[in-house]
């Protein structure tokens, strides 16, 4: 079975550093002043929690949290042609 697909909205722009603690997740481009729009994959509900965890860690808030249909079309990215 895939795994469940999740976007995050962080209060906050994230900066380089901040973004490089999350390689696993993908940033949304054009999202609102102010915030940053993370998006990937969970296996399971306890990843789902380790993840949530991971933005408290380091004291970013989640403004919201939704689990996606399928998979997003980012498109095609450097590297995966």
């Amino acid at each position: 079975m895939p795994p469940q697909w999740y976007r995050f909205v962080l209060a906050g722009e994230l900066d380089p550093e901040q973004l490089s603690a999350f390689p696993d997740l993908i940033r949304a481009l054009g999202t609102a002043a102010g915030t940053t729009v993370l998006s990937g994959p969970a296996d399971t509900t306890r990843d789902l929690q380790l993840l949530l965890a991971r933005f408290r860690q380091r004291g970013l808030t989640v403004l919201g949290s939704f689990r996606l249909l399928e998979a997003p079309d980012f498109g095609t990215r450097p590297g995966r042609e």
